[in-house]
This record gives C-alpha cells, sequence and structure tokens, in this order.
C-alpha cells in the first residue's frame, strides 16, 4: 500500500502510485515542478528530489514541516477536533486570508502553514482554489471526523531531509534539471469549464 500524504489533494497520486513507479525514471535525483501533494516523492527511494510548486501556501507548508516538525506534528496545536464546526472554518479562514493579503511578516509562517493544513483537511474534498483576489475559497467539508495526519507529517519531515524544496514557476525548476536528473511532471489540466485540474 503506498504512502499517505500530509494534504488531501486533487490529482494525488497516492492511489496510482504502484502503477506509476515502473514508468518513473532512473536517475539519482527526481526533479517534480508540480509537487501537489508529493505523493510521488512519498513513495519512491531517490537518492535526493528536488520538489517545487507555485503554490507559496503549499511550499511554505512543506518547508514548515521539516523546520518545525515537533511544532507541526502536534494535533493540539491546531485545536483540531474543537475546530470541526462552519463557524470555526469560516473564522480560520478569514483569518488566512487577511495575513496572506497583510505583510506575512505578520503572522510567524509555521501559524499560517497551520491554518493552511487545517483548511485543507477540513475543507470540500481537500480542494485548494483561490479566488481572483487570492483568496482561499474553498467551503467547509461536513466530516464527522476529521483525520489529523501526524504520521505524515513526521514522515514528510524525514523524507525531505533530502529534497530541496522550492516555490518556483515550472519553467524555472525545469532550468534546474542536471545530466542525469530525472523529471516526473504531471501539470495540471484544464477541465470542460475552464477549470484546472
Amino acid at each position: 500500500m503506498a504512502n499517505k500524504t500530509i494534504l488531501k489533494w486533487a490529482g494525488s497520486k497516492v492511489r496510482i502510485m504502484d502503477k506509476l513507479i515502473p514508468h518513473l525514471p532512473k536517475a539519482k535525483r527526481l526533479v517534480e515542478p508540480f509537487a501537489g501533494s508529493c505523493a510521488v516523492m512519498m513513495n519512491t527511494e531517490y537518492n535526493e528530489y528536488l520538489i517545487a510548486d507555485v503554490n507559496q501556501d503549499l511550499i511554505s507548508l512543506y518547508r514548515n514541516v521539516v523546520e518545525h516538525t515537533e511544532i507541526m506534528a502536534r494535533k493540539e496545536f491546531y485545536a483540531w477536533e474543537e475546530n470541526n464546526h462552519k463557524n470555526d472554518y469560516i473564522a480560520i479562514r478569514k483569518l488566512f486570508n487577511s495575513i496572506k493579503i497583510l505583510d506575512k511578516n505578520e503572522c510567524d509562517q509555521y501559524i499560517q502553514s497551520a491554518r493552511f493544513l487545517y483548511l485543507n483537511r477540513h475543507c470540500f474534498n481537500g480542494l485548494c482554489r483561490y479566488n481572483n483576489s487570492g483568496k482561499f475559497n474553498v467551503p467547509f467539508g461536513t466530516y464527522a471526523r476529521v483525520y489529523f495526519p501526524e504520521e505524515e507529517i513526521r514522515q514528510f519531515a524525514e523524507k525531505a531531509t533530502n529534497a530541496i524544496i522550492a516555490c518556483l514557476e515550472w519553467q524555472d525548476t525545469l532550468s534546474l534539471v542536471d545530466f542525469g536528473d530525472g523529471v516526473y511532471c504531471d501539470p495540471p489540466y484544464m477541465g470542460d469549464g475552464g477549470s484546472f485540474y
């Protein structure tokens, strides 16, 4: 069975890793310009990784999991179960969006990353979507219990010791590819209604 990831993520490859792994390139380092849930990194054994995505909230979460593992892995830090209500979700989303718009230095980055993780796990289907103003706008998902990914946080922090985690456009990520690197490139695609998947 494939390793799970910290986030619920549209397009995550967790469920198809057994089919995907035989098609991945043999290389010392895997470069992934569309990291998303990091399912590929979490389920492969390359010596090194270059994990990148254009989503700053996503990359900040991954960096903070590595730098502040013990805090990020504490369920109590999030008041996880106490905040499993629509009103709590809306309040946390509003705070998350207000910090995004203001100077991010007003908030410790790991606290903002904790909010992002909370939103991801408590929102509808784990979607990550922003409006034209850059505000996270996914509605609350109604779940009796919301899984807290403590073990996945710890596994990611350990695995990422061999990774460079970068917030880059895909073109900039590919410009960093060296001879002998393998690349796994799974970009979002546009659906019929103009939405990206």
